[in-house]
């Protein structure tokens, strides 16, 4: 088995591309690196395209299945994807693609489409394997900085999540376990919703944390609230309902991916199309500069765009 990480100069040059992301990415990497060594084998890294790439692995040992994860990103995303089947089947090589989240794709439709999104969250998890038979050795390329991709890089380490799996459980606990308990109250708040809400996207995002497993942890602590006995019945009414409150969001989480899957020209379209021309094809440059530097102003605007900027 050969583990293998491809970093795409044209995906990080998206517009939705950022070098936060490639900071969290790089470090999640670096514990995934360690485990996957621990267990035999070795993650390679390799910047370019990732079908190109695998030809190239595939003329030096010829690959008989690619596992991947199903991915439910942007329209490159999907092209890109599109194009590796297609590799995949021109070459002979098995493509197996692995369900992520509760996204299913080619949906005829709606209808019942909930109850396949509870069943699929329910299937149980896959367990880490207890050895990994490594390939022979490929080389590794250097992991790409910033610069690479023509990413401003602003932001203060100190400041950003930290990246891989242990800090995706420790932030999954610390959640469920005491910084969630008000998140139905606290969660619209710019100043509350730092510690209330999970901050498990980034988590989410990038695979440190499967959105099943979340699920699956908050029904079990869903269960145990209210199997306690507890010395103040309005705590645990106030903790089930926190709880319940973000049950619903991971349902929302699935929810407006599913309406891409189903409409995908509305990434780059108005859903409602009476909203065509209200917004300058130009903006205002000036305007829209003091906008994204947080100096409109508005104090509230400000403040969040300020925290975005620094955080993430």
């Amino acid at each position: 088995m050969l583990c293998l990480y491809v970093f795409e100069p044209d995906l990080w040059r998206q517009p939705d591309a950022d070098a936060r992301y490639l900071h969290f990415i790089k470090q999640s990497l670096g514990e995934l690196r360690d485990k996957i060594e621990d267990l035999g084998g070795q993650l390679v890294i390799r910047v370019g395209d990732v079908v190109k790439v695998l030809a190239e692995i595939h003329r030096l040992q010829t690959i008989d299945v690619v596992h991947c994860h199903k991915e439910t990103g942007t329209l490159w995303t999907f092209e890109r994807d599109r194009a590796m089947a297609r590799w995949c089947r021109d070459s002979s090589v098995n493509l197996v693609e692995q369900t992520q989240n509760g996204v299913i794709r080619r949906l005829n439709s709606r209808d019942g489409w909930a109850s396949k999104w509870h069943r699929r969250l329910n299937e149980p998890l896959q367990r880490s394997p207890a050895e990994i038979p490594a390939a022979e050795k490929f080389e590794s390329d250097d992991l790409p900085t910033p610069e690479q991709f023509n990413l401003t890089d602003f932001a203060a380490p100190a400041l950003l999540q930290t990246g891989g799996e242990t800090a995706a459980h420790e932030t999954l606990k610390s959640f469920l376990q005491g910084r969630g308990q008000n998140y139905h109250r606290e969660m619209s708040s710019p100043l509350t919703a730092w510690d209330s809400c999970s901050r498990l996207s980034s988590h989410l995002a990038w695979g440190t944390i499967s959105l099943p497993h979340v699920y699956q942890c908050v029904q079990r602590q869903i269960r145990i609230q209210q199997q306690q006995k507890p010395n103040t019945p309005e705590l645990r009414r106030q903790q089930l309902t926190a709880l319940k409150a973000f049950d619903g969001r991971l349902h929302w989480h699935c929810h407006f991916m599913q309406k891409l899957e189903d409409q995908p020209d509305i990434e780059n379209v108005n859903i409602h199309r009476a909203c065509d021309g209200l917004r300058p094809e130009e903006p205002d440059r000036k305007l829209f500069d003091a906008w994204k530097n947080g100096r409109t102003g508005y104090p509230l605007v400000d403040a969040c765009m300020r925290s975005v900027r620094a955080t993430g």
